[in-house]
């Protein structure tokens, strides 16, 4: 059976707070498929090009 894991990452509202606790929600769902809405690349919150996305993938390795 395949697992999906699906979220919307809810802008960057409130991210820097909410970014452990996806991470361990992730490690602890162990999904086959992981699948984002509302992924932001924003200048004001990331470097150009290490949006919502990479951040965490960077995070999980």
């Amino acid at each position: 059976m395949t697992k999906i894991f699906d979220l919307n990452l809810w802008n960057y509202n409130n991210f820097e707070e909410r970014k452990s606790h996806i991470i361990e929600a992730i490690m602890q769902y162990d999904p086959d498929i992981i699948t984002f809405q509302e992924v932001r690349d924003d200048l004001r919150f990331n470097s150009i090009g290490h949006n919502h996305a990479r951040q965490l993938n960077t995070k999980l390795g």
